[in-house]
């Protein structure tokens, strides 16, 4: 685990920051944004306002859009037929020039160029799809109930060969990695039983000895996560925070609290410049520092946003459900990062550290001495702690489990590691 120096806290609550916003044309629902040969990809979701499975007027088909960054404008658009495309979970591969969707329990190919279908490539229980960079093979999410285990099927297109990989229940997103120290494997992240804190992170290492499963607890209902260079930027919805895993060590190492609560949690996020970006259902966009965990200040939607990216200098966030409620919105907005204003000093609150690795029995946090202190693990436990130094928030932590926690007094937060 990495060790981390003292950085400060700012209250969540405070900064916006003034952006100059300007509108993308997407269909209803848009809920996935990917950048590939050059342009933006947008992916929007079925509208079924009475959830009767039937087009009725003022429904729309999923659909998908290729949009220019430079001019905002849609050059190519496409139309599903009536039925389930899970548009948040689309494998791309630029070098095959191909799109991969699940459409009910199959999997179809499309043209990347094109936007037209090239046929059926797999069949079989699927809720989310991606695939390697290359094309030559695509891993298939297999969710046989929403409170069950799952799997992950890895299918090789011109062979047909397979592999499974076991996961938690509700499979969702996967992807390959590889670190800076060469090891390779594959990533699977498990959104868990609604409403439980069992959202599994996968990691499936390869080496000469064959493929080892390490799973991270990581909190109630993880929905995304992306990787960026040995490190993996996982969202917990549920759990309000971006837990971090080491890749290489296949370790979770930090924690970043994003302040929301309730069901106006964190939905996307995506790190540029050192800063992380997290869409959320309090209809904005969350911005922290990277290596402190510093809370820099929010873009503040009238929308709810699920997909974010970053093209350039251009932050682009989907607008797909009202604010306040879940009928769907449409369009996507774009900001330009070089524009937002600073956050003012004096919104920042003392220096604090952000997160402790404790090697010992005792631990002092920086808290009020007189204060309850309460410590999450990733996992949902919690443990009540007592001070065991008087006059000081000193507390005893060694019958924790190694791991990682969330400590707090009511007022901070803090990680902590061991």
């Amino acid at each position: 685990m990495r060790v981390l120096l003292a950085f400060s806290i700012v209250c969540i609550s405070c900064t916006s920051l003034a952006w100059a916003q300007r509108i993308a044309t997407a269909p209803p629902s848009p809920v996935s944004i990917v950048k590939a040969k050059g342009l933006i990809n947008v992916f929007s979701n079925r509208v079924d306002a009475n959830f009767d499975g039937v087009l009725d007027q003022g429904d729309s088909p999923a659909a998908w859009v290729q949009i220019d960054p430079t001019s905002l404008q849609t050059l190519k658009s496409y139309s599903f037929p009536w039925a389930d495309v899970k548009a948040s979970f689309v494998g791309i591969s630029e070098t095959a020039k191909a799109a991969f969707f699940c459409i009910g329990n199959t999997v179809e190919k499309y043209g990347l160029e094109s936007l037209m279908p090239e046929g059926v490539v797999y069949s079989g229980l699927c809720s989310a799809v991606s695939s390697t960079g290359g094309g030559a093979a695509i891993y298939v999410s297999q969710r046989p109930s929403f409170t069950d285990p799952g799997a992950v099927v890895q299918v090789t297109l011109d062979t047909r060969d397979s592999t499974v990989y076991q996961a938690g229940p509700n499979p969702q997103r996967t992807a390959r990695f590889i670190t800076s120290s060469n090891v390779q494997g594959l990533a699977v992240l498990s959104e868990g039983v609604f409403g439980r804190p069992n959202g599994l992170f996968d990691m499936y290492k390869q080496s000469p000895f064959g493929t080892a499963r390490t799973s991270l607890s990581v909190g109630d209902t993880p929905n995304h996560f992306f990787i960026l260079g040995d490190s993996a930027y996982v969202t917990v919805n549920g759990s309000h925070w971006v837990v971090i895993v080491d890749l290489s060590t296949a370790a979770a190492v930090d924690t970043i609290m994003v302040g929301t609560s309730g069901f106006d949690g964190p939905r996307e996020s995506v790190v540029s410049n050192g800063k992380l970006y997290v869409s959320t259902f309090s209809s904005d966009v969350r911005v922290f520092d990277v290596a402190s965990g510093t809370f820099i200040g929010k873009v503040v939607l009238n929308a709810k946003p699920e997909g974010i990216a970053i093209n350039g200098t251009d932050l682009w966030v989907t607008r797909s459900y009202v604010a306040g409620g879940y009928s769907a919105e449409r369009d996507v907005a774009v900001y330009d990062l070089n524009q937002a204003v600073s956050v003012d000093d004096q919104h920042v609150s003392p220096a604090l550290p952000r997160a402790l690795y404790v090697t010992s029995a005792n631990v002092a946090l920086p808290f009020n001495p007189d204060a309850t202190i309460k410590l999450s693990a990733l996992d949902g436990r919690t443990y009540a702690m007592k001070t065991v130094v008087s006059g000081s928030c000193t507390l005893d932590i060694s019958s924790l489990p190694l791991g990682v926690y969330v400590a707090t007094d009511g007022a901070s937060v803090i990680t902590l590691m061991r």
